[in-house]
């Protein structure tokens, strides 16, 4: 099974242009130079009229690529005057598409160099070593003479007469596998040569580009030869297509008009000799048909997308904060490709800082893809607590430790402990974490030190005066701390003289002395105290006075 590649040329019919040999005239796909003039059918040309002293060429605008294999078919009609001439020659030269050899017995190919030439010779010149019969051969360099060009011997064009100037249209079909370096032309469905040429080593010195065309002309002998090639004349094995292009696939020419193009995905007629075909992936496509030969057959195309597939993943959501890189995956890689974001960014990889939809353009050779992803950023749960705060003296215990966040639905971890509340009532020095998060998974972290660096005086309030008179208020010498303590008190007279003791741990005086009312007056103190938040605690003993009132 060959594989081949289908270039659309879009060709338009003209009228005959009295043009002067060596003026060219671009017409759609194909250029014509001298005497040749489109003809009234489409897609056909006539390089010579049945005048003689013609000499006239079409070339198409887009040069072949030898390292490619094709197919060219088309039909030459050689005239209808059974004793004209000379004769067509398909060429291909690298001088451009607007040059033409000399005419007569050298049919516009003599003199173009370097070249490579098929003639359909229908003029015997015996000084070129021509047979008797309408022959074909192969020739180079603009030579056409037989017994210097260096190829295999001419033969007949056609394998059932000698004379092909008949008036009636011959069905040509050229075949270059690259490969094989093997040219092979068919006649009216009869193989005519097979010639193995280095074309691109030997013939074009290492050019693997070529300009293509027919050549024609007469002499004092004349007819009227013309080509008529159809619009996608070139046959490749790859068609090279953007993403979400239309293009047109076209099979050779069917005997009975009948195809079946597989698979049919994409294609808007799969029966049809030229479906349109909307590119979406590579694929291979495959028609069968039966030719103008009578012989079934089945020729592929392989549709390669030129551009690769752009993907930017999934959409993002992310808390605030997080680094963000949208680095696209492209299938497959490919150099050269240019990178055109939404941001106005053109390298490959960008990393915004803000929600949005971002969209890349991906181009490459001609041809474009894009795709398009989300970012949200979501918030952090908010604060006015800084992120860390240290507590020295923490005060009256329990403490309370309240993070102050805002919002709705959020939940709480503290560490220590096992806390799940919005705040965490602590009774001792430490370090303590709360991480909060939002419904979205987004969280943030506030953290206490708590110390234990309360001064002495900061622990104990002692009053200096007391009234035991009871009228219920302010009836005992008795401390105040802001949190809890163990006391020892001690009271003496002005004289020294100690008049109440206790040590139970939370110590007060009534104003009495053995069960006897104190008189007024001022009274010494002794306390020793200690906290009670840890064992290693230190007593701390103070003195003072206080004032006995009735």
């Amino acid at each position: 099974m060959k594989v081949k590649l289908i270039f659309l040329v879009a060709l338009m019919p003209v009228l005959a242009l009295n043009l002067s040999l060596g003026i060219a005239l671009a017409q759609g796909g194909y250029t014509l130079v001298g005497t040749a003039r489109g003809s009234a059918q489409s897609d056909c040309y006539q390089l010579t009229a049945a005048q003689n002293g013609q000499n006239g060429a079409v070339w198409y605008d887009e040069p072949l690529r030898l390292t490619e294999s094709f197919e060219l078919e088309f039909t030459m009609n050689f005239g209808s005057n059974p004793r004209g001439a000379d004769g067509i020659v398909m060429v291909m030269q690298t001088k451009g598409n607007r040059i033409l050899g000399v005419p007569g017995q050298g049919m516009g190919f003599l003199g173009l160099q370097p070249a490579l030439g098929i003639e359909f010779d229908t003029h015997r010149n015996g000084n070129l070593g021509d047979p008797e019969a309408d022959h074909i051969a192969v020739v180079r360099d603009g030579e056409s003479n037989h017994r210097t060009s260096g190829f295999a011997a001419p033969v007949p064009i056609s394998t059932a007469s000698g004379n092909v100037k008949d008036g009636k249209n011959h069905l040509i079909r050229v075949k270059w596998d690259a490969v094989n370096q093997i040219l092979q032309v068919f006649v009216d469905c009869n193989q005519r040569i097979s010639q193995p040429v280095k074309l691109i080593q030997d013939i074009f010195k290492g050019r693997q580009e070529v300009f293509w065309g027919f050549t024609s002309s007469t002499g004092s002998s004349a007819n009227a030869h013309t080509v008529c090639l159809q619009k996608e004349i070139v046959m490749r094995d790859t068609l090279p297509a953007c993403r979400g292009e239309v293009v047109g696939l076209v099979a050779n020419k069917s005997f009975n008009d009948r195809y079946e193009w597989r698979p049919a995905v994409g294609l808007d007629n799969p029966n049809s000799r030229t479906p349109q075909l909307t590119v979406a992936n590579d694929q291979l496509y495959t028609v069968t048909y039966t030719d103008q030969c009578s012989n079934q057959k089945t020729d592929s195309v392989f549709v390669r997308v030129k551009t690769p597939k752009v993907n930017l993943g999934a959409d993002r959501s992310v808390c605030e904060g997080t680094p963000v890189e949208l680095n696209p995956t492209l299938a497959p890689e490919a150099s050269g490709v240019q990178f055109k974001w939404s941001t106005g960014e053109t390298a490959r990889a960008i990393s915004p800082t803000t929600s949005g939809l971002y969209t890349l353009e991906v181009v490459n050779d001609g041809c474009a893809d894009r795709d398009s992803v989300q970012v949200t950023f979501e918030a952090l749960p908010k604060s006015e607590v800084p992120n860390e705060q240290t507590i020295d003296c923490p005060g009256a215990q329990p403490l309370v430790l309240d993070p102050r966040f805002t919002g709705t639905d959020l939940t709480y971890e503290w560490v220590p402990g096992a806390g799940k509340g919005a705040s965490l009532e602590v009774t001792g020095p430490g370090t303590y974490s709360v991480t909060v998060r939002t419904p979205a998974g987004c969280a943030a972290e506030r953290k206490f030190v708590v110390l234990d660096n309360c001064p002495a005086s900061a622990l104990v309030f002692v009053p200096d005066a007391f009234s035991p008179n009871g009228d219920g208020q302010n009836e005992v010498f008795e401390w105040k701390s802001t949190e809890n303590i163990e006391v020892r008190l001690k009271i003496f007279n002005r004289w020294g003289e100690l008049i109440f003791s206790n040590e139970s741990g939370n110590a007060f005086w009534n104003g009495t002395s053995k069960g006897v009312p104190c008189p007024e007056n001022s009274y010494l103190w002794k306390m020793e105290y200690k906290t009670t938040r840890n064992a290693t605690s230190q007593w701390i003993t103070r003195h003072g006075q206080v004032l006995l009132v009735r």
